[in-house]
């Protein structure tokens, strides 16, 4: 937990200052303690879950990032213009997660809740794809590979997090 609340601040340094991004090797080191951090937490929650569902869920998440950047190079849809819907949609997927934290619900409601996120994480994956790749209307700059680098590792981390929480085994 304390690995998941430490990488924000290096996340934050870079998104909310553009200056910490672009300045080399500022936006290195950034790069690295934020990836180092997340990795730590990471490593601590994989942990809890067998071998099998582990890699299970690693092979979906690949097969979903590879299928999703495909089809965010290839469509003619603009996502980069959904970034309000997208708010929106992270919005009620936080109060939806913050609901069943603390109250109970049946046994299938967290696996939907994971399902759910999969989804916009997929969504926000297609969204982050097209920022890097340009050509849309709104684009990150050539000086901005950092930030793109810290947007892919959260959607396609998150997206495996989620499909381990929906489908994995815990020890």
């Amino acid at each position: 937990m304390v690995a998941i609340i430490l990488a924000i601040i290096p996340q934050c340094m870079v998104f909310c200052c553009r200056s910490f991004a672009r300045k080399v090797p500022t936006n290195y080191i950034l790069l690295s303690v934020f990836t180092l951090l997340e990795t730590f937490a990471f490593m601590f929650i994989v942990s809890n879950y067998e071998t099998a569902s582990v890699m299970s869920a690693a092979g979906m998440t690949v097969g979903m990032t590879l299928a999703i950047t495909i089809y965010a190079w290839r469509t003619k849809t603009d996502f980069t213009a959904m970034g309000g819907f997208l708010l929106c949609l992270f919005i009620g997927m936080l109060m939806l997660s913050f609901c069943s934290l603390f109250f109970s619900f049946a046994s299938w409601w967290h696996p939907v809740v994971a399902a759910i996120t999969v989804v916009c994480y997929g969504l926000y994956l297609i969204f982050d794809t097209q920022m890097i790749a340009g050509g849309r209307s709104h684009q990150l700059s050539m000086d901005d590979y950092v930030i793109g680098a810290m947007l892919l590792y959260t959607d396609i981390m998150m997206i495996f997090l989620e499909l381990l929480k929906a489908f994995g085994d815990k020890k």
